[in-house]
């Protein structure tokens, strides 16, 4: 598999997560060698987003509402 933003190789690592400056955990991933870019497994998936929900992350940009204030 290569990176699908900069078609580099990937190498498999484990990765620090976090999700609003919140550590998650640390997880296996396959990491770009060029861009950093991190790409996480479907059963990874679900572990991070049951993490998420546990701490009561997950769905918080959808409770988030933004304004825009003076000029």
């Amino acid at each position: 598999m290569k990176c699908i933003f900069c078609k580099n190789e990937l190498e498999n690592k484990i990765v620090d997560h976090k999700e609003f400056g919140i550590f998650l955990g640390k997880f296996p991933a396959r990491v770009c060698v060029k861009c950093g870019e991190s790409f996480f497994d479907p059963e990874v998936v679900d572990k991070i987003q049951a993490r998420s929900k546990e701490l009561g992350l997950f769905g918080l940009k959808r409770n988030v509402k933004i304004a825009k204030v003076g000029n």
